[in-house]
């Protein structure tokens, strides 16, 4: 029995072994970036973590089934086992009262009820013997059972335990990773975009196209505020091409309003300025 479990916990540790050198081995492209990388780990840990459950419940089943099988089988051999040696005793018994019939001829009544008191109380004695070996015997191997399975789901539930504290570890690290990269990449994108704006508007500039630079310089001042930037630079962009249009469209001038007004206290004299010399720009 002990031997039986031991081979079932050295199997336990094949599997996690097996899937901790799978999870260990897993290949990583050369081409990917840090957030790929992540994102491929995260999926690793959280496929090894599923395969670690897995394999912990299937040998859970596979140890009760072997632990039914052993009690069953036991309980069948010592049934056959105690039924033939009833058979037995039933065949000595029939025996001895043949015997006894033969024999006995004047004190046959007499000695028929000793004999039959006698054969009761051999067979009540032989019959609680069985019934205390089997007892104690199921007793016995039910308690070998419930030990063994109280030691293996212990040790299974601090490997467990022990396995999923280091899966959360990791898997908060590759967040808040994934996180500050986001963050770093969403800042660099909006200074990009910053700049683009600005170019796209100079270009609009030079090639004589005051309001659709006035267009650009709009979203590029939307996005400094946005971003918490200087907004010195943006307003007077504003307020200089504002004064080369000789034209604006009707639609855009409630959005131009509208920043306007978003504009901190420091800048009224540019947006006043800004909505005189807007008023006086007539549609296309």
């Amino acid at each position: 029995m002990k031997k039986s479990f031991f081979a079932i916990l050295i199997f336990i540790l094949l599997c996690l072994t097996y899937n901790h050198t799978i999870f260990a081995n897993t290949p990583v492209d050369s081409e990917l970036t840090k957030e790929d990388y992540y994102k491929l780990l995260y999926e690793n840990t959280k496929d090894s973590n599923e395969m670690i459950l897995n394999t912990v419940y299937w040998s859970i089943g596979s140890l009760f089934t072997i632990l039914l099988v052993l009690v069953g089988g036991n309980v069948i051999v010592n049934y056959r086992l105690n039924e033939k040696k009833v058979e037995a005793i039933r065949r000595e018994v029939i025996n001895e009262i043949n015997n006894l019939k033969i024999e006995s001829s004047k004190t046959a009544s007499e000695f028929m009820t000793v004999s039959l008191e006698n054969i009761k109380a051999r067979l009540d004695a032989d019959v609680r013997d069985i019934n205390k070996t089997i007892t104690e015997q199921t007793q016995s191997l039910y308690q070998a059972t419930i030990k063994n399975i109280e030691s293996v789901s212990k040790n299974m539930d601090a490997t467990l335990k022990e396995n999923e504290v280091k899966v959360e570890k990791t898997l908060t690290q590759l967040k808040r990773m994934i996180d500050e990269n986001s963050a770093r990449d969403h800042k660099k994108e909006n200074e990009s975009r910053l700049r683009l704006l600005e170019i796209q508007g100079e270009i609009d500039l030079l090639q004589g196209h005051p309001t659709n630079a006035l267009n650009k310089f709009l979203e590029h001042a939307k996005l400094s505020l946005e971003l918490g930037r200087s907004l010195d630079y943006p307003v007077k962009t504003l307020l200089d091409t504002i004064e080369k249009c000789t034209w604006i469209w009707p639609t855009f001038l409630p959005n131009l309003i509208k920043f306007c007004d978003m504009l901190p206290s420091e800048y009224a004299l540019q947006v006043e300025k800004i909505k005189e010399n807007v008023k006086k720009l007539p549609p296309p």
